[in-house]
């Protein structure tokens, strides 16, 4: 029995006295493979795994071959084809699905955003130019200046565009009569808390350092600060500035700073202090001027000042100070007076 101890797996399945002891049991006290057993050999596990598989290879029961049988497996056959088709068209549907949601949520986004977003248009400093709106207005925009209207323009119920800076606008007349005036018709200009509302004119608007100046050339506006506020009418040739939460209405001509002189480059001035001019340049070319005496912002001047470029507008302002400038560093420019010997 000793040739038992070395047999492996493969060993015990290849033996015939094995399979028919598996199959049989012991014949007898004297059976061989009864007392190898009973020896406690070295590969008593091997032989363990051996009869097991032997055991249940011969209790597998085999299918008979029925027409009964075959129909039993062909409907199981059948109901799984039937499951899996279910699922892919019901996979297919949930695709189709998940793509129409996802083009009408694009489409949806797409959508939202046109309405509610705002074509903006900026100047630099120096920088003027000119913009024709969907109705065909014109507004020109002066340095250092933003323009903002609904991307949607025609499907909104009023004409309103959203100033910063200074523009000159020119309005397309949608309406020839104003007494029958319809709210799309309308065109209103929104400059800080500062509310213009026209039908076809011509007019300055001005929005910068916390101050509104709406001047009108042409036509008839209404200006106000809100719906509960009383509006003002202005005529041509009149102005309005609203400051320190107050309207102040004046005559252009009387204005210290005529409004649509920026058009031409020039500043054409009757009285306008020192600090203005500066103002005027630093809200045009950006930078900072620095008087040497403070004093100084408060001397009034009158003429007409070249605005065609920082450096010309900076050294005219010497000129008429009779003072020199000096030049420091990031756009910052110093005046002191020449002494007289």
């Amino acid at each position: 029995m000793q040739k038992f101890d070395d047999y492996s797996f493969d060993d015990f399945l290849e033996d015939i006295s094995f399979i028919r002891f598996v199959k049989n049991g012991p014949q007898g006290n004297d059976d061989v493979w009864q007392q190898w057993v009973v020896s406690n050999p070295p590969n008593l596990d091997t032989y363990s795994q051996a009869r097991r598989y032997i055991l249940t290879a011969i209790s597998i029961t085999p299918v008979k071959d029925t027409e009964e049988n075959r129909s039993a497996v062909w409907a199981k056959i059948n109901s799984r084809i039937a499951r899996q088709a279910k699922i892919a068209v019901m996979t297919k549907r949930i695709k189709i699905w998940s793509y129409s949601a996802a083009a009408a949520l694009l489409l949806f986004a797409c959508g939202y955003w046109y309405v509610t977003s705002q074509i903006i248009i900026q100047t630099g400093f120096g920088e003027q130019r000119s913009v024709t709106l969907p109705d065909n207005s014109i507004v020109k925009l002066n340095a250092n200046s933003a323009l903002r209207y609904p991307r949607a323009w025609r499907i909104h119920g009023v004409r309103e565009v959203w100033l910063n800076g200074e523009a000159f606008f020119r309005v397309q007349h949608l309406n020839k009569q104003p007494q029958q005036v319809k709210p799309s018709e309308r065109f209103v200009v929104h400059a800080g808390v500062v509310q213009v509302q026209v039908l076809g004119t011509e007019f300055n608007v001005k929005s910068r350092r916390n101050h509104v100046t709406v001047s009108l050339t042409k036509g008839k506006i209404g200006v106000s600060t809100g719906k509960n506020n009383p509006q003002f009418i202005l005529a041509p040739g009149e102005a309005v500035r609203y400051q320190d939460k107050k309207i102040v209405r004046t005559a252009i001509n009387r204005m210290n700073n005529q409004p649509l002189a920026w058009t031409k480059n020039q500043m054409i001035v009757n009285g306008i202090t020192v600090a203005g001019i500066i103002e005027n340049y630093e809200d045009t070319y950006g930078g900072h001027i620095i008087l040497e005496n403070p004093a100084l912002g408060n001397k009034r001047i009158d003429g007409t000042i070249s605005m065609t470029s920082k450096d010309a507008t900076i050294y005219m302002l010497a000129n008429l100070l009779n003072a020199t400038v000096e030049p420091r560093n990031n756009g910052v420019y110093y005046i002191k007076l020449n002494h007289v010997k």
